[in-house]
């Protein structure tokens, strides 16, 4: 339970997003001081989202960090969907690398989805991001990325293992995740 614990906490979808914009940006810019920038940028936001999460826990709107609850979460995604939008406001406003407006779509219509899923289904936003993220890598880098595919099924267990997801959540982000990352890759992310 301990490690299914510090799994779900490395992978947690603030995290994982950290570390895509800058792989994003350093793959498409060869110039990892303006990924680095761009990273930081992005952590201010998401910092953002954290806190809230932090704070809404201490307060009591939200049973714990993760956010367990289905009928709680629409709190967590409006929030998350008005800081995306801020978010892209900035990258307009500073002139932003272009991979990360297409990002900042992807996300856009996985908070969408994830909303709409929310009203029948728990579906996994852990599970979703690393699924779409490591999806996404695969495909564009091929056969060296293919074991990164190996952490979708971690993460899953993880999450089962915590108690936070069902089988059936944990499929229904990856299945999200994979849909996520083909739009992605159609959209020519790289």
């Amino acid at each position: 339970m301990k490690i299914a614990k510090i799994i779900s906490f490395i992978f947690n979808p603030s995290f994982v997003l950290l570390f895509a914009s800058f792989v994003l940006v350093n793959k498409t810019s060869n110039n990892s001081l303006y990924a680095a920038k761009w990273t930081l940028i992005s952590f201010v936001f998401l910092g953002f989202i954290f806190a809230y999460i932090f704070r809404g826990k201490s307060v009591g709107f939200f049973s714990n960090l993760d956010v367990s609850k289905r009928e709680q979460r629409w709190k967590l995604f409006s929030i998350a969907g008005i800081t995306t939008f801020l978010y892209l406001l900035s990258l307009m406003i500073f002139n932003g690398p272009k991979v990360l407006y297409t990002a900042t779509f992807i996300i856009c219509l996985g908070l969408i989805s994830i909303t709409i899923l929310n009203r029948f289904i728990k579906t996994s936003v852990h599970v979703t991001t690393i699924s779409a993220f490591v999806f996404l890598i695969s495909i564009y880098h091929g056969t060296f990325y293919l074991l990164s595919l190996l952490l979708i099924p971690v993460v899953c267990l993880a999450r089962i293992k915590t108690g936070r997801h069902t089988f059936k959540e944990v499929t229904a982000g990856c299945i999200l995740g994979f849909i996520l990352a083909v739009i992605a890759f159609n959209i020519k992310v790289f």
